[in-house]
């Protein structure tokens, strides 16, 4: 009995140690780059945005261009705000022209709170320009106090 176990044991080792050893056939490398996410927007006034004529109606003159710029890939949006809630006041606060605006050819509110004009889910990756005009009714200079008229307007770009 005992020579049979030592059999099995030295056709065990010889089994074990006569076959060669066993190497990787494979291996792994992991590669990653990564691009930074990219939102921005850049208003460009036009002339006409401080040179308003109160005097004559306005009918979507045109007083910005706004470039967006974004990576993201679930795509990006604008808000917009009015610091005086879509009036041009002027300097005393007495007197005022209520006016309207449209970003992109769509109707906007203009709110001193932050409100969301446009939504581009999932955006190609680039820039694209908007046009962001306005319209008011001109009043008779006799009518109303003299000096300037003014609004503050900030646009907000944000990935969704």
């Amino acid at each position: 009995m005992k020579l049979k176990k030592f059999m099995f044991a030295l056709v065990g080792m010889t089994l074990i140690y006569s076959f060669p050893t066993m190497s990787n056939q494979t291996g792994t490398l992991f590669l990653r780059g990564s691009i930074p996410l990219i939102i921005s927007i850049k208003v460009r006034p036009t002339n006409n945005s401080f040179n308003l004529d109160l005097t004559t109606d306005q009918t979507d003159l045109l007083v910005a261009e706004v470039d967006e710029i974004s990576n993201s890939s679930t795509g990006h949006k604008i808000l917009l705000s009015s610091q005086n809630g879509g009036r041009l006041l002027n300097s005393s606060g007495s007197d005022n022209f209520v006016y309207s605006a449209k970003y992109d050819g769509a109707e906007v509110s203009l709110s001193s709170d932050q409100v969301e004009i446009k939504n581009v889910p999932n955006a190609v990756p680039g820039e694209s320009t908007s046009e962001f005009r306005i319209s008011y009714t001109g009043k008779n200079p006799a009518t109303i106090h003299a000096g300037d008229y003014k609004d503050n307007l900030t646009f907000t770009i944000l990935a969704n």
